[in-house]
């Protein structure tokens, strides 16, 4: 069995580490970036989701729509506070 033990104890805080993944060219970082993954999530999808929240949120609170959803209570703001600016963008 390999030995781990090296890898519970995390590098010390501000310490440059060299971060190797295939298709990376990153030798050194001094913080931590998020990796564009191949596959995605559609926006169809995006959209069926949104539109499922809407209709919860006429029932319920944005915290149990965000919980029942697995999301975080902003996100359905965020989705509540698209949807009303495309409905009311011209009345103005």
């Amino acid at each position: 069995m390999a030995d781990l033990s090296h890898a519970a104890a995390g590098p010390a805080a501000g310490d440059a580490h060299a971060v190797r993944w295939p298709g990376s060219n990153v030798r050194s970082v001094e913080f931590v970036r998020q990796v564009s993954i191949a596959f995605a999530i559609p926006d169809a999808l995006h959209e069926v989701v949104a539109r499922y929240a809407l209709e919860l949120s006429r029932h319920m609170t944005i915290r149990d729509v965000a919980d029942h959803l697995g999301v975080g209570w902003d996100l359905i703001k965020e989705i509540q506070k698209a949807d009303l600016q495309r409905r009311f963008q011209r009345c103005r």
